[in-house]
């Protein structure tokens, strides 16, 4: 999984960094999380979701909405205030 910070968050468009300054522009929406994303948060993720262009949702690993986990693929993890916060791709 490659980790990001996340370095300007506008509405659903999210700016991110990697260790190399490599700058990705990514759509994501998040559901069933308690604490708000924030910039300078780091979200792991698979390489391949760097190169969609849709929005990316994402919710609870219990969510009913979500996809079957088969791969990392459809996983993402976000690290705010020394938490981690698991989540799974959402259908759609």
């Amino acid at each position: 999984m490659k980790k990001l910070v996340i370095i300007k968050i506008d509405g659903e468009k999210y700016s991110l960094k990697d260790k190399d300054n490599n700058i990705y522009e990514l759509y994501f929406e998040f559901h069933d999380i308690e604490n708000k994303i924030k910039e300078g948060d780091i979200i792991f993720l698979n390489e391949y979701l760097l190169n969609e262009k849709m929005l990316l949702a994402f919710g609870s690993l219990n969510s009913t909405y979500g996809r079957e986990i088969e791969n990392d693929r459809d996983i993402i993890v976000i690290e705010s205030n020394n938490e981690r916060i698991n989540l799974k791709r959402l259908y759609g």
